[in-house]
């Protein structure tokens, strides 16, 4: 705790004449440190290291939770005065007091670490699973595919980076779930043996306190672990998304020019492209404080779904001119066979010559214009995916500024750090 804290809590106490030798708290102790501002974690941990006097009364609660007393800190209260407390939302609004012994005491202790630590946060309903996606693409529209190719990747290589995050963290928690245990523990032992006479503390109470410290600063020393990886974990996020960003823009411009510059040649089709994406799933048991990243993996999804939705528009559009094409030179075709067969007897035919062969040139001229057509559409869509880019880069930088400044606040307010 940093000195300056110990100072603001020492003037608290100061002012409710709850210092001496070992700080004595009360209800009105708790409400002016929650007035002073200060974070549960600074009132747990003075709270944890005092001699409690918490009066734990129906009415007093109800004072308690008026003050704005937090029902984590109500909860170590009662942990601290060997009572069992049940919160209105955990027991639909009925407040149930009884005496317990330690191990109840563990318990309510292990349900503040899940709080104010894990924090996991239930998003099913926020991350439906994606089912499987296959998408085609023509012509003109086949260099899309490596957009398609570059957001699956992605959505597969962020995943993995959240798994080992969170089993990061995960281990941390229950790093901090059995140091916090032992204190428990050592604090109970303490007491009694402190309460039990009143001569200078004996060999065993001192080493008692000396193994407390030891766990008090093992504690310390995790958190400040987590902050440390915190701080790694926001740099790496960082560097991943100025990476992303130039690679995005670099992609959606060289894959603009190839739709643009693509041999448009609907007489010579080459068999579609296609590509299946996998069925994806978000994990949404992930740690609190790196839940917001899943809004980057659905991020990905939508992406692809767009781009889906914008290959079968351009395909459509790509069918129906190589429709109209393959019918105009079947019959082109056939003048031509037509041709032929009256050419053998040009006197005969001159007049069925001449008409032939202006109805193949119309033929001509109609396929012309459907290629130019084609390839108008091409810089259509070549133009449409340069301007994407622009937004896509745009979305992202958003997207992830809001997401690091969340996971930024869940470790400087919820951890404290």
């Amino acid at each position: 705790m940093k000195p300056r804290i110990l100072f603001v809590i020492a003037c608290i106490l100061l002012a409710s004449g709850s210092l001496i030798a070992q700080e004595v708290l009360t209800n009105k102790t708790i409400i002016r440190m929650v007035k002073a501002k200060l974070s549960d974690e600074l009132i747990i941990d003075a709270l944890n290291s005092s001699v409690p006097n918490f009066n734990l009364s129906a009415d007093s609660l109800k004072i308690l939770q008026e003050a704005n007393v937090s029902e984590l800190v109500i909860k170590a209260m009662a942990m601290k005065s060997n009572v069992d407390y049940v919160s209105p939302s955990e027991n639909k609004g009925i407040i149930v007091l009884n005496q317990q012994d330690v191990a109840s005491n563990q318990e309510i202790e292990q349900t503040l670490v899940s709080e104010s630590m894990k924090m996991e946060i239930k998003s099913d309903f926020l991350y439906p699973d994606y089912p499987e996606i296959k998408i085609t693409f023509r012509e003109y529209v086949k260099p899309i595919k490596l957009i398609v190719q570059y957001y699956n990747n992605e959505f597969e290589r962020l995943s993995g980076m959240i798994h080992d995050w969170n089993k990061q963290h995960l281990d941390s928690i229950q790093k901090a779930d059995e140091i916090n245990s032992k204190i428990i523990s050592l604090e109970q032992q303490l007491i009694e043996k402190q309460n039990a006479g009143t001569n200078e503390f004996s060999p065993d109470i001192l080493a008692l306190k000396s193994q407390l410290n030891d766990y008090r600063n093992r504690h310390k020393v995790l958190r400040t672990n987590m902050s440390n990886y915190g701080l790694k974990m926001n740099k790496n996020l960082t560097t991943y998304i100025e990476t992303n960003s130039k690679i995005l823009s670099s992609l959606y411009n060289s894959v603009s020019g190839s739709v643009k510059s693509f041999d448009n040649n609907p007489l010579e089709q080459s068999l579609p492209d296609s590509l299946t994406i996998a069925k994806k799933i978000i994990d949404t048991q992930v740690i609190y404080y790196i839940s917001p990243l899943n809004q980057l993996l659905r991020w990905y999804q939508n992406q692809i779904v767009n781009i889906n939705k914008l290959t079968d528009n351009w395909n459509h559009l790509i069918a129906d001119k190589i429709v109209k094409i393959n019918a105009v030179n079947e019959n082109k075709n056939e003048l031509k066979a037509k041709l032929k067969k009256y050419e053998t007897e040009p006197k005969k035919y001159k007049t069925e010559i001449s008409s032939t062969k202006k109805e193949i040139d119309a033929c001509t001229k109609d396929i012309r214009k459907l290629t130019t057509d084609m390839k108008n559409e091409s810089k259509q869509l070549s133009g449409s995916i340069e301007q994407t880019g622009k937004v896509v880069q745009s979305s992202l930088k958003e997207r992830f500024n809001d997401i690091l400044e969340r996971i930024n606040y869940s470790y400087q307010e919820k951890l404290n750090l």
